[in-house]
């Protein structure tokens, strides 16, 4: 599980997961990027940073990586052919600025290349169900979707720029 690097915490992700394991409803190891989140985990490993490469590692022995909205974070898992559950970050807890998280999860949720997940409470039904998933293969050898997120995001910063 990745928080990426914004200097916001992420604690609502990491207090859920430990809650599903404390509760057996997650009984597989979890190692956890924890960055700038205050809360540190009782029933699973977890650092704050580590160098890219050594991130690299976690994610290819991983079956799932569970993400914040970040895309490189997001294509690291695809690309490693990874079961990736996406869990934006939200302006209204305090973990961003705005909600473009929000924006780049809907992007490749359209595109079926990601599991999201919008309310906490449905993080351990995605986790116990992305098995049966079978999501598109994203087309590395073009740049559609990253020209998709920016074009979108482009898009929505002018017309909040409009609505102000």
């Amino acid at each position: 599980m990745t928080v990426g690097t914004q200097k916001f915490p992420f604690d609502r992700l990491l207090i859920e997961l430990d809650r599903l394991i404390e509760n057996d409803f997650i009984t597989d190891e979890i190692i956890a990027q924890r960055g700038y989140s205050t809360y540190v985990p009782k029933n699973y490993a977890s650092f704050d940073f580590l160098p890219s490469h050594e991130i690299v590692k976690y994610f290819r022995k991983a079956s799932i990586i569970i993400t914040h909205a970040g895309t490189s974070s997001i294509l690291e898992g695809i690309e490693n052919k990874k079961k990736v559950i996406v869990v934006p970050r939200q302006k209204k807890y305090g973990e961003h600025v705005d909600n473009h998280q929000l924006d780049i999860t809907n992007v490749f949720l359209k595109r079926n290349f990601v599991a999201g997940v919008y309310d906490m409470n449905q993080l351990g039904v995605t986790i116990q169900s992305i098995g049966e998933k079978v999501f598109d293969s994203y087309p590395f050898g073009s740049k559609v979707l990253v020209d998709s997120v920016t074009k979108f995001l482009s898009e929505l910063s002018e017309e909040r720029g409009r609505a102000q």
